[in-house]
């Protein structure tokens, strides 16, 4: 779908963060004098004076940085093949190298400083909003290198590409076949478009789209190993160098999660590996099916042709997430009408859904809704990271806010959560009910067996 032939109202706005690229240009600009006014900290951060004024201006800068790495990426995702897009992020990516780089004595010469120093500023009333950082950094010692190595591996921060490489190729590039039915007939495909043929009655047509589906991707197997063995490379890399034992210990440490947490969940999820095996035999044996292949896990076996407008969508979330409060409705209200979604799949837009906010700004989410309930249940689980996203920024200064994805999925999975039980205890029959249950079931298995 062409972008033009889309209502305003369905489209992201950002006024609310620049109202022109003259503004945006006037932010940027804005960025590079705070960065200039930060590196004259550098051999200073020795006492408690510096050290506040320092870390006020890294809140300043971060503050502006995050609004201008979110506009910019956003405006990218709309069209990630629209040159002057793509080189705005690129421009801002090249900055932020820059600041990196030039920014990158402050941990090592915190690091000098004393523990017990670090964490008496920490309990200061004027430090209160870097308690988290100075807490950080005591916790991180170990893992800080000298200010030449950290300078240097600032600098590598290209070395982070694979996920915008292959998010470039999958939105921009890859190209589906068509997909024929059971009766020979074909049928358009692309990604948004899967998620409808997966769940569709006709077997052959959620055989032949999921074939179409990874035979895209296998098409380019040489491409996509190098990219996906570069960026092992690069974890391996950077895990060494930061004196970590492994690249999972390196992941999980960055999201302030025990390694046994992660390890005990895995070992859980495979001990039980019997319930989802036991869930896809009867899923078989509803279907009639002799053979149950990996293109009927998302199908569900009890029929209901029901689609939704958005509007329609965005009123039965409403509707569930209710006991959430008023201030909680009204504000996703405010989201619906003051364009911060952008609602429909359009050409060389990223696929998908996710949710993303600056300090001190509002929330944006990028859905690509088609009508499915499964999109419904997207924009419940979107609109919960934002109304985390707005809670904790109405609660928190701009260092405080920030949250890590291990906390992040606990509102937009409960959100899911609460969706489905609203729309099974609102069925209107049994078969109404058995197809929200199986809703919840497929829903379950993609959010702990799959992920």
């Amino acid at each position: 779908m062409n972008r033009k032939d889309i209502e305003d109202k369905y489209k992201w706005s950002f006024s609310d963060y620049f109202d022109s690229e003259e503004e945006y240009n006037k932010s940027f600009l804005e960025l590079k004098k705070l960065t200039q006014s930060l590196s004259n900290f550098s051999g200073k951060l020795n006492n408690e004076n510096d050290i506040l004024s320092c870390l006020e201006t890294l809140e300043k800068l971060s503050t502006v940085g995050d609004a201008l790495a979110v506009y910019a990426s956003c405006m990218r995702d709309l069209d990630v093949t629209n040159d002057e897009n793509v080189s705005r992020c690129a421009k801002l990516e090249s900055l932020l190298v820059s600041i990196g780089e030039q920014t990158a004595f402050i941990e090592p010469e915190l690091c000098k400083c004393e523990d017990k120093f670090l964490l008496s500023l920490a309990n200061k009333t004027e430090f209160s909003h870097f308690s988290r950082f100075l807490k950080g950094i005591v916790r991180e010692k170990s893992h800080i290198l000298p200010y030449d190595s950290e300078k240097l591996l600032s600098s590598l921060s290209f070395a982070g590409d694979f996920s915008i490489i292959h998010s470039n190729f999958e939105n921009g590039d890859l190209r589906y076949n068509k997909v024929r039915d059971k009766n020979g007939r074909l049928k358009p495909f692309d990604q948004n478009l899967a998620s409808i043929h997966l769940r569709s009655s006709d077997a052959i047509l959620r055989e032949n789209s999921f074939k179409e589906l990874q035979g895209a991707y296998g098409r380019f197997n040489n491409f996509l190993s190098s990219n996906y063995y570069a960026h092992v490379k690069k974890d391996v890399f950077f895990s060494k160098i930061r004196r970590f034992s492994s690249s999972m210990d390196m992941a999980l440490f960055s999201e302030e999660v025990p390694t046994e947490v992660y390890t005990k969940l895995i070992k859980n999820v495979e001990k039980n590996l019997s319930l989802e095996h036991k869930y896809f035999n009867l899923k078989r044996q509803i279907l009639g099916l002799d053979q149950f292949k990996i293109s009927d896990v998302y199908y569900n076996p009890i029929t209901y042709n029901q689609k939704y407008s958005y509007e329609e969508a965005m009123s039965k979330v409403k509707d569930a997430l209710s006991l959430l409060g008023k201030d909680y409705v009204d504000y996703l209200d405010k989201m619906q009408n003051n364009r911060m979604i952008d609602v429909y799949p359009t050409d060389n837009k990223r696929s998908g859904a996710y949710e993303t906010m600056a300090p001190l700004k509002t929330p944006r989410v990028l859905a690509n809704f088609m009508g499915q309930y499964g999109d419904v249940s997207t924009l419940a689980h979107e609109l919960g990271h934002a109304m985390h996203s707005v809670y904790s920024n109405a609660s928190n200064p701009p260092m405080l806010s920030q949250y890590t994805i291990f906390l992040a999925e606990l509102a937009s999975t409960v959100n899911e959560t609460l969706l489905n039980s609203y729309m099974i205890q609102n069925a209107k029959n049994d078969r109404e009910k058995l197809f929200f249950i199986c809703e919840y079931l497929s829903e379950f298995h993609a959010t702990v067996f799959r992920q």
